[in-house]
């Protein structure tokens, strides 16, 4: 089936941490999609997993710890006790480029937050694996939908690769969350910072 934008709500989505659209989608609909590069996806920096840390670290030539210390910020969250998210500057994403188009100086190794887009997908915190057959998903309704070539949910997970990316976030997850019941604030603050920076 075609997705239809008509048919998007409005919720609270804990990935994006906030109010956003979405329409649900199953795994075989499809839905034409071409970034327009104009950044509006950009005003929430991505939540990061030390895999995507290590990535993009690489990619900018510094260690673990230079990264951390100068793109990342740790806010309080209610699933994970304390969420690392890239940065902000003039309220956009630290790798947001404006000068005309939008464009992202990461984006060859941008987290799966990101690669993802206009797709989120759901997984379960039990599931020790990632399996796309049994995940809910959906799309956020940005001004690319309607573009470019139709392909299909299942094909855009896997031209992105977000199936791998999905199950670094899930081991991520099933690391941190219990945790979170055992730790004070504080001492789990430190612990995740140490997963991200040795």
């Amino acid at each position: 089936m075609k997705v239809d934008k008509s048919k998007s709500r409005r919720e609270y989505n804990s990935a994006f941490g906030g109010i956003v659209d979405l329409i649900d989608v199953e795994l075989y609909d499809s839905f034409n999609f071409q970034c327009q590069r104009c950044g509006e996806c950009c005003h929430d920096p991505p939540g990061l997993n030390p895999k995507e840390v290590i990535k993009l670290a690489e990619y900018l030539g510094v260690t673990k710890p230079q990264f951390f210390g100068r793109y990342t910020s740790i806010h309080k969250d209610s699933y994970y006790g304390w969420k690392v998210k890239l940065k902000k500057t003039n309220d956009y994403c630290i790798f947001l480029k404006i000068d005309g188009k939008s464009s992202c100086s990461v984006y060859e190794v941008r987290p799966r937050q990101c690669r993802g887009r206009p797709i989120i997908g759901t997984v379960n915190l039990l599931d020790k694996i990632v399996d796309v057959e049994w995940m809910s998903f959906q799309i956020n309704p940005c001004a690319g939908l309607d573009k470019g070539n139709e392909c299909t949910v299942a094909e855009w997970i896997k031209e992105n690769n977000l199936e791998e990316l999905w199950q670094d976030e899930q081991d991520y997850r099933r690391l941190v969350v219990p945790m979170k019941s055992r730790m004070s604030s504080k001492k789990l603050m430190k612990n995740i910072r140490d997963l991200f920076i040795k």
